[in-house]
């Protein structure tokens, strides 16, 4: 006869099913505090990235103002 091993691979002993939950518990709350650093880093750079651009497109349009009063003036 053959001995049935399913359910005795997953609980080698009765502790050993809270030591894992326990285990996994530890691990769940490490990735959601970094899920949450990343978060608000990648909205930071995100924020600064639209900032810089926003100036961006302003100094460019700011530029071309001054280029044409400065053509106005010469001519």
């Amino acid at each position: 006869m053959k001995k049935d091993t399913t359910n005795s691979s997953i609980f080698s002993s009765p502790t050993d099913w809270k030591a894992k939950s326990i285990q996994r518990g530890k691990q769940f709350k490490i990735l959601n505090k970094r899920i949450r650093e990343l978060t608000l880093s990648r909205d930071n750079w995100k924020r600064k990235y639209l900032q810089s651009s926003q100036d961006s497109v302003d100094l460019k349009s700011e530029l071309i103002k001054i280029k044409k009063k400065l053509n106005e003036i010469i001519k």
